[in-house]
């Protein structure tokens, strides 16, 4: 049976899928630490603990629901959540820049 799936190069989509998602997934981590860091400096260890949570519990319902979806609606809600999660870090950021931006300005009026 696995005969009938197997392609001659399996093993490269495959070590080249596992590398992107390794890549986007420590691209991620490295960017959203110094983000919590800069929006909430003064209570950072409840925000990267709350985010920890929050990333634990997102792990624990994959695990739970691989048992019961096929690995095509897996890959569609990562994909899915993926987006997700990248278009809204980068409107957080964007929105936390143009903070930063009227705050410098504000002081550079006052003097």
């Amino acid at each position: 049976m696995l005969e009938i799936f197997y392609h001659p190069f399996i093993k490269a989509i495959v070590l080249v899928s596992a590398f992107l998602l390794g890549l986007g997934d420590s691209s991620f981590i490295t960017q959203i630490y110094p983000s919590i860091n800069h929006i909430f400096p003064s209570q950072i260890s409840c925000a990267v603990a709350l985010f920890k949570f929050i990333q634990s519990l997102a792990s624990t319902a994959a695990f739970v629901y691989s048992q019961y979806l096929l690995l095509q609606w897996q890959l569609i809600i990562l994909a899915t959540v993926a987006t997700l999660g990248c278009t809204l870090f980068f409107l957080v950021e964007r929105i936390n820049h143009f903070h930063v931006l009227r705050e410098f300005t504000q002081i550079q009026s006052k003097s």
